[in-house]
Protein backbone atom coordinates (compact mmCIF):
# COMPACT_ATOMS: atom_id res chain seq x y z
CA UNK A 1 0.00 0.00 0.00
CA UNK A 2 1.31 3.41 -0.97
CA UNK A 3 1.56 5.91 1.86
CA UNK A 4 2.18 9.63 1.71
CA UNK A 5 4.60 10.91 4.29
CA UNK A 6 3.18 13.93 6.10
CA UNK A 7 5.01 17.24 6.28
CA UNK A 8 5.54 16.69 10.00
CA UNK A 9 7.03 13.23 9.40
CA UNK A 10 9.33 14.59 6.69
CA UNK A 11 10.53 17.37 9.00
CA UNK A 12 11.15 14.88 11.81
CA UNK A 13 13.13 12.55 9.54
CA UNK A 14 15.26 15.37 8.10
CA UNK A 15 15.89 16.93 11.52
CA UNK A 16 16.67 13.52 13.04
CA UNK A 17 19.21 12.89 10.30
CA UNK A 18 20.86 16.30 10.74
CA UNK A 19 20.88 16.00 14.54
CA UNK A 20 22.48 12.57 14.41
CA UNK A 21 25.03 13.29 11.69
CA UNK A 22 25.91 16.90 12.45
CA UNK A 23 25.01 18.13 15.90
CA UNK A 24 24.63 15.46 18.56
CA UNK A 25 28.25 14.27 18.67
CA UNK A 26 29.46 17.78 19.47
CA UNK A 27 26.63 18.61 21.86
CA UNK A 28 27.08 15.39 23.83
CA UNK A 29 30.83 15.84 24.23
CA UNK A 30 31.55 17.26 27.70
CA UNK A 31 33.57 20.50 27.77
CA UNK A 32 35.82 18.83 30.36
CA UNK A 33 37.27 16.82 27.48
CA UNK A 34 39.43 19.85 26.71
CA UNK A 35 41.45 22.28 28.77
CA UNK A 36 42.87 25.76 28.41
CA UNK A 37 42.60 27.43 25.02
CA UNK A 38 41.25 24.23 23.44
CA UNK A 39 38.37 24.26 25.88
CA UNK A 40 37.56 27.89 25.08
CA UNK A 41 37.53 27.11 21.37
CA UNK A 42 35.41 24.01 21.96
CA UNK A 43 32.91 26.06 23.98
CA UNK A 44 32.67 28.47 21.03
CA UNK A 45 32.13 25.59 18.60
CA UNK A 46 29.58 24.02 20.95
CA UNK A 47 27.62 27.26 21.27
CA UNK A 48 27.57 27.80 17.52
CA UNK A 49 26.55 24.19 16.97
CA UNK A 50 23.64 24.62 19.39
CA UNK A 51 22.65 27.88 17.65
CA UNK A 52 22.74 26.11 14.26
CA UNK A 53 20.64 23.24 15.62
CA UNK A 54 18.04 25.68 16.92
CA UNK A 55 17.89 27.42 13.54
CA UNK A 56 17.22 24.12 11.78
CA UNK A 57 14.53 23.16 14.28
CA UNK A 58 12.86 26.54 13.71
CA UNK A 59 12.34 25.79 10.01
CA UNK A 60 8.67 25.41 9.16
CA UNK A 61 8.83 23.08 6.17
CA UNK A 62 10.97 20.19 4.94
CA UNK A 63 11.89 22.35 1.94
CA UNK A 64 13.22 25.07 4.26
CA UNK A 65 15.35 22.49 6.08
CA UNK A 66 16.73 21.20 2.77
CA UNK A 67 17.49 24.71 1.51
CA UNK A 68 19.24 25.66 4.76
CA UNK A 69 21.28 22.47 4.85
CA UNK A 70 22.46 22.84 1.27
CA UNK A 71 23.22 26.54 1.63
CA UNK A 72 25.23 25.88 4.82
CA UNK A 73 27.22 23.04 3.28
CA UNK A 74 30.65 23.93 1.95
CA UNK A 75 33.03 21.70 0.10
CA UNK A 76 35.96 22.55 2.39
CA UNK A 77 34.03 21.66 5.55
CA UNK A 78 34.74 25.01 7.20
CA UNK A 79 32.38 27.80 8.02
CA UNK A 80 33.77 31.26 8.67
CA UNK A 81 32.01 33.24 11.36
CA UNK A 82 31.70 36.98 11.30
CA UNK A 83 33.41 38.89 14.07
CA UNK A 84 36.23 36.52 14.96
CA UNK A 85 38.78 34.94 12.68
CA UNK A 86 38.02 31.57 14.26
CA UNK A 87 36.98 29.01 11.71
CA UNK A 88 35.13 26.04 13.02
CA UNK A 89 34.13 22.75 11.62
CA UNK A 90 30.80 22.98 9.83
CA UNK A 91 29.50 19.59 10.80
CA UNK A 92 26.94 19.59 8.03
CA UNK A 93 29.54 19.42 5.31
CA UNK A 94 32.58 18.03 7.08
CA UNK A 95 32.06 14.73 5.30
CA UNK A 96 30.88 14.75 1.68
CA UNK A 97 28.99 11.50 2.23
CA UNK A 98 26.77 13.22 4.82
CA UNK A 99 25.65 15.70 2.17
CA UNK A 100 25.05 12.84 -0.29
CA UNK A 101 23.07 10.87 2.32
CA UNK A 102 20.99 13.97 3.05
CA UNK A 103 20.23 14.52 -0.64
CA UNK A 104 19.24 10.85 -0.97
CA UNK A 105 16.94 11.15 2.05
CA UNK A 106 15.32 14.25 0.54
CA UNK A 107 14.70 12.37 -2.73
CA UNK A 108 13.28 9.40 -0.82
CA UNK A 109 10.90 11.74 1.06
CA UNK A 110 9.97 13.71 -2.06
CA UNK A 111 11.44 16.96 -0.75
Amino acid sequence: MLTITSIKDKKEKLLGFIDQKAFDAILRLPPETYSGKDREEFETVRKRTLDDKRKFHACRTPEEIKEKFLSDARADGLKKQSGKALEYLNHLSALPEVKEEFISLCKELGV
